[in-house]
């Protein structure tokens, strides 16, 4: 009797067990993500049985707050939405009809109901975290967004009624946004190619202007394109590499979130007195008609244009042709956000105030002047040579480039011959290539206006151009160093090593009296 009795205990024990798996089962059953036992009925069944072209009202919460829209049509039979909440809101209808289409199209890919539903907390249904109410057809419905399970599902009801709940894919927690302006139509950043840019000026703290030389000769040897001048006026050589980091940081402005599209206090983003602005010279290729060269349908709430009709070319079709505009971007910089990620910022003539990332600002405005200076001391194009004094060792030598023109035997045709020559003798062209390719080679480590010589000149080139005379000395400065002033005045130090490397070049070009016509000539040509 005594084990017949421990049976019976376990087996109520089992009982007892089998029942609370089954609580549970059920229970978890009505949560689980990725059942397989879906009602096959329900996954074609529509949740909200309407047609986004019959919705004629949207309304749903950002942060805490009912933000409604409504369709009107008009005279013409073009439907407008509107947000009800402000005048004259520039909303982007799409947005209203994308999520619309959502909505209209959802459907569920299970329903759950009767005993399944304990409690409408297991689904995130007691308390929704967001209510979107559709009219159509002069029916409103209120949809009740729940919880998302780990399917990416979510679990909603309609209305009033908490005896269904039905699990969709729609993503029903993104489509709607978190500040209202995330709906707003905005200008953009106006497009512009970086090779097209002509000016780019900098005002605010340690101001910079950079400004491209459009006529400066094609030569391989003439590098300085850009200028670079200072708040002072004072005008330096541009380093191509560090300007054209500039032109493409230009290109790649873009804006982030809009703040306002109407901004009626600037002093609230610190726009009031910007504390930088960028200013863009640049031009644009555009198409206007053929009888019409000298104007262009260029407006812009950013940009100021004019049309340049030397600048035409025809183009594939008869009607029109290609202008060359140019064009002009302003862009004010106030204050940093909360967060310090960006900068709030607007467009010249623009009521609009977008953010911008500190990182594109920063490219801007953390540079000075000296970081764009052209760090050769004198890249004196050769073409432009007619003689050139050295002084070394207590020793003054002239060198003189002559250019003769050598017709064809053959035909009408011209070509040039250089050749060089000190006093009476006539001199490699080869090594007088490499020394003066080497000579006007020499960069600088370092430029700074308060540097100063410290010892006499050891080397002294005079360089008599086209244009004018160039004198550059150099001096040691120390072990690693020597002293000499660039073309634009500059005080700077050149690495020892590569000075050495070309005097011993020059050293070269002494020992080289005459001119080794056999090895030279095809040599030399590519220097010239």
């Amino acid at each position: 009797m005594k084990k017949k009795g421990k049976m019976a205990a376990c087996l109520i024990l089992l009982v007892l067990l089998l029942a609370i798996l089954v609580v549970l089962t059920k229970k978890n059953s009505t949560a689980d993500t990725d059942s397989s036992s879906s009602d096959s009925s329900a996954d074609s069944e529509k949740v909200v049985d309407i047609s986004k072209d019959d919705v004629t009202a949207l309304s749903f919460q950002i942060n805490g707050e009912t933000a409604s829209f409504t369709k009107a049509t008009g005279d013409d039979d073009t439907d407008t939405w509107t947000y009800d909440q402000e005048d004259g809101f520039p909303l982007d209808e799409s947005k209203v009809t994308s999520v619309l289409s959502s909505i209209s199209s959802m459907t569920a890919e299970r329903v759950i109901e009767g005993d399944e539903i304990d409690s409408m907390a297991d689904f995130g249904l007691e308390t929704p975290s967001e209510e979107v109410t559709v009219t159509a057809g002069g029916e409103t419905t209120t949809i009740h967004v729940g919880d998302k399970n780990g399917s990416s599902k979510y679990y909603v009801y309609l209305n009033d009624d908490t005896s269904r709940v039905y699990m969709v894919s729609t993503p029903l927690g993104t489509m709607f946004p978190s500040d209202i302006m995330e709906w707003a139509t905005s200008e953009s950043m106006p497009s512009v190619t970086a090779d097209h840019i002509t000016k780019i000026q900098v005002e605010g703290e340690n101001g910079y202007t950079l400004t491209k030389e459009v006529s400066a000769a094609d030569s391989a040897l003439q590098t300085d394109e850009w200028q670079v001048v200072d708040a002072d006026g004072a005008a330096h050589g541009g380093d191509a590499d560090s300007i054209s980091t500039m032109t493409s940081a230009v290109a790649s402005l873009s804006f982030g979130d809009l703040v306002t599209y109407n901004a009626s206090d600037l002093a609230a983003y610190g726009l009031d007195q910007p504390k930088t602005t960028i200013r863009v010279h640049y031009t644009e290729e555009q198409e206007v008609e053929a009888d019409d060269t000298t104007t262009a349908d260029t407006s812009s709430d950013s940009t100021t244009d004019s049309a340049s009709s030397d600048s035409t070319s025809s183009s594939s079709s008869s009607e029109t042709t290609t202008v060359t505009v140019e064009k002009d971007l302003v862009l004010y910089v106030g204050n940093a956000n909360e967060d310090g990620g960006s900068y709030y910022v607007m467009l010249d003539g623009s009521n609009e105030v977008h953010l911008m990332t500190a990182s594109n600002i920063d490219a801007f405005t953390e540079k000075t002047v000296s970081d764009f200076w052209n760090m050769y001391v004198g890249m004196e194009n050769v073409a432009d040579l007619t003689s050139l004094d050295i002084t070394y060792n207590g020793e003054t030598k002239t060198y003189v480039r002559h250019v003769e023109e050598v017709k064809s035997d053959d035909d009408d045709s011209t070509t040039q011959e250089i050749s060089y020559t000190c006093g009476d003798e006539t001199i490699d062209k080869s090594t007088f290539t490499t020394f003066y390719s080497s000579l006007i080679g020499l960069k600088a480590q370092t430029k700074d206006t308060g540097l100063a010589q410290a010892q006499d000149a050891e080397f002294t080139a005079v360089f008599h151009m086209t244009g004018g005379d160039l004198t550059f000395t150099y001096s040691p400065y120390d072990s690693s160093f020597y002293y000499t002033v660039d073309e634009d005045g500059v005080p700077s130090l050149v690495n020892k090593n590569n000075v050495k490397t070309m005097l011993e070049n020059y050293e070269t070009l002494l020992a080289a009296k005459t001119e080794d016509s056999s090895s030279s000539d095809d040599a030399s040509d590519s220097a010239e």
